[in-house]
């Protein structure tokens, strides 16, 4: 295994912070499966492209338990394996996590067919994902808004149904 050297790692895979440099031509659930870490200060800040990180169920440990180094392949290098001190990582961002922020931010442009299909994807490959019920709550719930103000009161009802059968205690709900 490599221990990457910083400066390297700063020229060469330095991927700027925003994401808003580059419209993706797909979306996110449609791409090849990636995790991004930020890396801090002394690194410039450098968001790095990786493999799916290799956690236990998907979920990154304990701040207590993130010692030593964590072993990484970046996109550019496939094949070749790095280790970045969990020190040096500010933040990482897992492919899914990133897939469900993605359909929350299209259902509230009322994007709903892009949200759909994100969060159909995701109850299918990724079901373990944190608030993805509650997600896909809230994404019907916008849905039954804008079809009822639409006074398509067919589709709201179905929707409704559909929000019961998936959480018959959400407040509002009766409403």
């Amino acid at each position: 295994m490599k221990r990457l050297g910083w400066v390297l790692l700063l020229i060469l895979f330095v991927v700027p912070l925003s994401s808003d440099f580059a419209v993706a031509a797909e979306p996110l659930y449609r791409q090849s499966p990636f995790d991004e870490i930020k890396l801090d200060d002394t690194n410039n800040g450098a968001v790095l492209k990786v493999k799916p990180l290799d956690l236990f169920e998907r979920k990154l440990p304990p701040l207590a338990k993130r010692t030593g180094e964590l072993e990484v392949e970046l996109l550019e290098r496939p094949g070749e394996k790095f280790s970045l001190p969990w020190v040096n990582i500010v933040d990482i961002k897992l492919y899914e996590d990133r897939v469900l922020t993605e359909a929350e931010t299209q259902a509230a442009a009322g994007k709903f067919d892009e949200a759909q299909a994100s969060l159909r994807f995701l109850e299918q490959k990724y079901p373990q994902v944190s608030r993805l019920a509650e997600v896909i709550e809230n994404f019907l719930w916008l849905q039954i808004i804008g079809a009822f103000r639409a006074s398509k009161h067919d589709e709201a009802l179905t929707l409704l149904v559909e929000l019961h059968r998936r959480n018959p205690q959400r407040t509002g709900l009766a409403t």
